[in-house]
């Protein structure tokens, strides 16, 4: 049996991009204050408050994928593909003995699997879903 979340809504993979840059902020003041010795106070202070200010921007980004991403489940099995509703209960049954005909990929893989995709993915080039 393969179950998954539903992904209905685009946004997700824009939000998603908008999210792995948003990893990025951090690391960039933590590698300033690591990497100079004796700078200012002020600047420290300053790389400290760029963390939080990131931290918080991730969360909120967060917050909006997990609502546009987690209404729905899909779960296929041998015989059948169901749907159904954040809470279980079933919205849709298709019987795949009573379907005639099926179209998938030919190819399938993972988003962000390689630097490459992550790289495409932080520039707005999403990998295709269709």
């Amino acid at each position: 049996m393969f179950k998954a979340k539903l992904i209905e809504n685009q946004n997700y993979y824009k939000l998603r991009s908008k999210q792995l840059f948003q990893m990025l902020l951090p690391s960039i003041a933590i590698g300033l204050l690591v990497n100079f010795f004796q700078i200012p106070f002020w600047l420290t202070i300053l790389m400290i408050g760029l963390y939080v200010a990131a931290i918080i921007l991730m969360a909120r980004n967060q917050r909006k994928i997990s609502l546009v991403l987690g209404n729905k489940l899909i779960e296929i099995e041998e015989d059948e593909i169901r749907i159904k509703s954040k809470k279980g209960t079933e919205e849709e049954t298709i019987k795949l003995n009573e379907v005639e005909r099926i179209i998938l990929k030919e190819e399938y893989s993972i988003p962000q699997e390689t630097i490459k995709e992550v790289g495409h993915e932080l520039t707005g080039k999403q990998k295709k879903t269709i």
